[in-house]
């Protein structure tokens, strides 16, 4: 069976200008805070298309529902009846998904009816399912935006294949709980770091940051080729 043929990506994320009206990253610098934003999109966007497989894109432009679950679940829906055999859904919300995760996933959708990458918060970063094991009502009874859903796609669902466990960022919590938490330095957290450093960050926001192990978040030589 051809995986690009049989599978489909969905990603599923509001854009940026409608996210930071529901999530702050920066609480000092509304365009830094924007910034955040669009990179984060536009990075899972790149990394959704460097695996080759079709995809979806699911902004609140085209989503279709009451609330969340209802609109993921019909995302999914709606690409099956394209035709494909398994579908992938991924999020803005994890800088450290690559490709390869999503890949990954691809090729161990037939080693079960369900793959789940989750977060070190306890939500999930990305979602693989097999049509014939997709269940409408079930997906919708998922607490979608809580930090029980990973507990709960195992409980619901058999023979769930788990991918790594990554860090979720939807808060500036949860961003300095990234950069501060690399011990290595990742290209999405790098680009991270590089955004922020061409910004005029307030005091406070830099204080929080001094934990940080790269000496050179500050620096103007930062990510320069020797």
């Amino acid at each position: 069976m051809n995986m690009d043929l049989t599978t489909a990506v969905i990603y599923f994320a509001r854009n940026a200008r409608e996210e930071v009206k529901h999530k702050v990253f920066c609480n000092s610098n509304s365009r830094l805070n924007d910034a955040i934003a669009l990179q984060l999109y536009n990075y899972t966007y790149n990394q959704v298309a460097k695996t080759g497989l079709p995809f979806f894109c699911f902004t609140e432009q085209n989503q279709q529902g009451s609330n969340f679950s209802e609109k993921l679940a019909n995302a999914f829906r709606e690409v099956f009846q394209k035709g494909y055999h398994s579908v992938i859904a991924v999020g803005s919300d994890s800088p450290g998904l690559t490709a390869s995760h999503i890949t990954e996933a691809a090729h161990r959708l037939v080693d079960g009816k369900l793959v789940a990458g989750t977060t070190a918060q306890g939500g999930c970063y990305l979602i693989g399912v097999l049509q014939q094991a997709f269940d409408y009502s079930k997906f919708t009874k998922l607490s979608w935006q809580t930090s029980n859903l990973a507990h709960q796609i195992e409980a619901a669902f058999n023979a769930v294949v788990l991918l790594p466990v990554l860090s979720e960022v939807n808060n500036q919590r949860h961003l300095l709980g990234l950069i501060n938490g690399s011990r290595t330095v990742k290209a999405s957290v790098r680009n991270l770091i590089q955004l922020i450093n061409s910004y005029k960050v307030t005091p406070s926001f830099v204080l929080q940051i001094l934990l940080l192990p790269h000496p050179f978040l500050f620096s103007n030589s930062f990510g320069r080729a020797p």
